[in-house]
């Protein structure tokens, strides 16, 4: 794993000595819903329930090695992130909350990323109240893989998912300005 991390940042920064790597998400979907590991075995073998790390470790505790040789090797000043999905369900979102705090305590994260795949019938509040949760442990937050799907079945569905990114986005910028350390969106 070091190993790989290390030749990841040092193969990155020869490629492309010019670009500023402001951020790298480190490990990626790590905690099912219910905040449980993967299970042990290759994704493409079963699902994607499944993690080749968790398969060597047995479980999931190889996120923090991870983040400790990133730290180690990442350029200076290139920031660190847990990205996941349906962070905002209550399993899922205490199992990153715990490792968060943890890590913060480390030093060795930075940020969460929270993927946006959402429908026009998600619960907004639910959502801010998750990235607010998050803002309160690490230094930023993105909104990442930013995606709406609409569920109702008429002519109407960009309309009304338009609504819903107006909404989203209205609850988004009021979070900012409770405190909220949103840095980043992403479509």
């Amino acid at each position: 794993m070091e190993n790989y991390i290390k030749v990841f940042f040092e193969t990155l920064t020869e490629l492309y000595p010019t670009v500023d790597f402001y951020a790298c998400d480190v490990v990626n979907e790590a905690w099912l819903e219910d905040g449980k590991p993967r299970q042990p075995g290759e994704q493409g073998s079963g699902g994607s329930a499944k993690s080749a790390w968790v398969q060597v470790f047995g479980d999931n505790s190889f996120i923090e090695p991870a983040f400790t040789y990133a730290r180690k090797y990442a350029p200076e000043g290139c920031k660190l992130y847990y990205n996941d999905y349906n962070e905002y369900m209550d399993g899922k979102m205490n199992a990153i909350i715990d490792m968060a705090k943890d890590f913060k305590e480390k030093g060795i994260i930075d940020g969460i990323g929270m993927q946006g795949h959402l429908s026009d019938n998600n619960n907004i509040e639910e959502y801010v109240a998750a990235l607010k949760e998050y803002s309160s442990l690490v230094k930023e937050v993105h909104i990442t893989e930013l995606d709406v799907k609409c569920t109702c079945l008429n002519k109407n569905q960009e309309y009304y998912q338009a609504v819903f990114y107006k909404k989203f986005f209205a609850a988004l910028i009021q979070a900012k300005k409770e405190g909220a350390n949103l840095t980043a969106v992403t479509f």
